[in-house]
């Protein structure tokens, strides 16, 4: 996806977006994303590049995410 940086500002607004598996537990990494929710799953790999936007449909690469508290 071609676009510019996302940033996350409120806790309530980091809940419109989501793992590859659908979970809002979700953290940020150095160079990629884990989610506490698939890391309690054996078969999954808690860690992920893209986050799903709930509200627009579309994934989100790592670099294009700004977290602000």
């Amino acid at each position: 996806m071609g676009c510019g940086k996302v940033r996350i500002t409120k806790k309530a607004q980091k809940w419109r977006y989501r793992c590859p598996n659908g979970h809002t537990s979700w953290e940020m990494a150095n160079d990629h994303m884990w989610c506490r929710a698939c890391a309690n799953q054996l078969d999954v790999n808690p860690e992920f590049r893209e986050l799903y936007d709930q509200r627009s449909g579309k994934t989100i690469p790592r670099e294009a995410i700004v977290l602000k508290a």
